[in-house]
């Protein structure tokens, strides 16, 4: 019974480091940005990613596109999946380093 407890309780760190913790919002500075909002928001409210990944560029199907967000070495990264410029998906993938950039727009 013990032992079953102590593997219950380590499952989420098996998984630390990779994008399956998926989160219902993004706070950049003073706003919030969650899935549905358009890249044209996120952009406004939280400034540039700290990097951008394009999956796929529309010509076949759907424009794919992560954007990454660092939150510092106190925080972590943030995925935000965008399909046809709406966001779709929030995900923690790991932790932060250095200086953060979701201090939101004005503050970059």
């Amino acid at each position: 019974m013990r032992r079953g407890v102590i593997i219950l309780a380590l499952i989420p760190f098996l998984f630390h480091g990779t994008a399956l913790f998926a989160q219902d919002s993004f706070t950049c500075g003073t706003h919030i940005v969650v899935p549905g909002d358009s890249t044209a928001k996120v952009i406004i409210y939280c400034g540039e990613p700290s990097y951008k990944e394009l999956l796929s560029t529309g010509e076949e199907g759907p424009k794919i596109e992560n954007c990454y967000y660092n939150c510092g070495s106190d925080g972590f990264i943030y995925a935000l999946r965008f399909v046809d410029g709406v966001l779709q998906t929030i995900q923690l993938n790991g932790f932060g380093s250095g200086q953060s950039d979701c201090g939101g727009a004005r503050n970059r």
